[in-house]
């Protein structure tokens, strides 16, 4: 994040555009900061938080939780249960978005050369205690195929 200078911009002269700073607008006012991560490296992301994949042009962002049916840790289930997240893959201008699950499929998608995978969504649930939305974090990974 950039520290102002008092200097003037090109973004604040007339008639000059400023691409990195419009980028750097429209991200903040899309949820935030992005970090960067190595390939291959599992990484973590609240929603609305974005990680740029280091030698690449990908960004992936971390749009939503749309189900979360996990079995509570404390609690005896037949089965796991799933949840599913809203992701979004950007590559230069191009963007798509992916839905990943637990334990369902997919939990894992193509995305170029490469492969996204849901490693984890946290806090794990607790019988009769929701989640509030901003406390979800996805653990994701991003490798080679």
């Amino acid at each position: 994040m950039r520290v102002p200078t008092g200097k003037t911009s090109s973004a604040s002269r007339p008639g000059k555009r400023a691409p990195s700073a419009l980028v750097a607008l429209v991200l903040t006012a899309c949820g935030g900061a992005i970090t960067d991560v190595p390939p291959g490296q599992a990484f973590r992301l609240h929603i609305g938080e974005s990680a740029r994949i280091e030698g690449t042009s990908l960004i992936v962002t971390f749009r939503d939780v749309l189900e979360d049916y996990r079995c509570p840790v404390d609690a005896v289930c037949i089965t796991a249960g799933n949840g599913a997240v809203a992701l979004e893959v950007r590559a230069g201008a191009g963007g798509e978005r992916l839905v990943l699950n637990t334990t369902e499929e997919p939990r894992e998608s193509p995305v170029g050369a490469y492969v996204l995978r849901l490693r984890d969504l946290l806090p794990d649930p607790l019988a009769g205690r929701p989640i509030p939305r901003e406390a979800y974090e996805v653990v994701l990974e991003l490798s080679p195929s």
